[in-house]
């Protein structure tokens, strides 16, 4: 738990120039995600669940890792996106707002970062692409989920969904439809 809150903090305060570390090729910071990712391939859902503190440190940990370093993820990391986005969609169903707020934000990060990079010709590009490829289930599934979410069920913060949910629909508007005739 502390290793996830230790970075948190870090990604949270601003406190440390990530850009610095690519200008000077250093890796630690990485390594430090790296270890901390691996860490998570160890942790069931139950147990996530179970801990409430160590459950909000890695879904913040995620929230943040999404937002402000998507780019790294993609490029040095993203064996771990599967992992991350399994996280999100379970988290999406979570009796805690708090943990549904962040969890909608990292498919939100994670949706607007795909969108926006595959207007243009990257190298990038070409790993999201090969990740949506390999991985063509991750998605829908999520997208099912807000949806089913948003329809059927009551005292939900729904104003949570829409964002991830628009870029969802962005991304992949054919899952969308597939999506509006299994729930319609």
């Amino acid at each position: 738990r502390k290793c996830f809150e230790i970075i948190k903090k870090t990604f949270q305060g601003n406190y440390v120039m990530f850009g610095a570390f690519k200008i000077y090729n250093d890796t630690a910071f990485l390594d430090a995600t790296n270890t901390l990712l691996s860490l998570l391939r160890y942790i069931s859902f139950d147990d996530l669940n179970a801990y409430s503190k160590l459950k909000y440190n890695v879904y913040k940990f995620l929230e943040l890792l999404h937002r402000n370093h998507m780019s790294d993820v993609f490029m040095d990391l993203s064996e771990y996106i599967p992992l991350a986005l399994s996280l999100a969609r379970n988290g999406l169903e979570a009796d805690n707002t708090e943990i549904m707020m962040q969890s909608a934000q990292i498919v939100d990060h994670f949706c607007t970062f795909v969108y926006q990079r595959t207007k243009k010709e990257s190298k990038e590009t070409t790993q999201i692409l090969n990740f949506i490829t390999n991985y063509p289930a991750i998605l829908p599934e999520i997208m099912y989920v807000i949806m089913h979410i948003v329809l059927f069920e009551d005292g939900k913060s729904f104003w949570v969904y829409v964002k991830p949910l628009f870029s969802l629909i962005l991304i992949n508007p054919q899952a969308f439809s597939d999506c509006k005739q299994q729930l319609l």
